[in-house]
């Protein structure tokens, strides 16, 4: 029983490591929704319009390429990963990879919906 619980307090340090190395711009990007129609984007009025504009299209942009690679890295892991499922170990590793092909996959869409949105309204934040 003892080995039963130091085992599973190994897997669960691990997952939550796993999870700590995982960028927080993803974790944001896969929390907005899909059906995004107007951003509102709120800055500092000491910045520039069109510089707080530009930057969000670069993150856009990168976040594109990036976010489209990683997805194509990690679906092509998953049958490789799914082969270790008739091992009597934990799915981890099927799982993981199978979680971080979401997480690009839902980034990605944010990023392409964010790149074609017609309407960006910036609202300008008093300091």
């Amino acid at each position: 029983m003892h080995n039963m619980l130091k085992y599973d307090l190994s897997f669960c340090r691990l997952g939550f490591w796993l999870l700590s190395q995982v960028e927080p711009s993803e974790i944001f990007l896969k929390s907005i929704s899909n059906e995004v129609t107007n951003i509102e984007v709120i800055y500092p009025s000491s910045l520039n319009a069109q510089l707080v504009r530009r930057r969000l299209r670069h993150i856009a942009m990168r976040g594109t390429i990036i976010h489209q690679k990683y997805l194509y890295a990690t679906v092509s892991l998953i049958p490789f990963s799914s082969a270790l499922m008739v091992l009597p170990l934990p799915n981890i590793a099927f799982f993981w990879v199978s979680f971080r092909a979401y997480s690009h996959w839902r980034a990605f869409q944010v990023c392409t919906t964010i790149r074609f949105a017609m309407h960006l309204q910036f609202i300008i934040l008093p300091l």
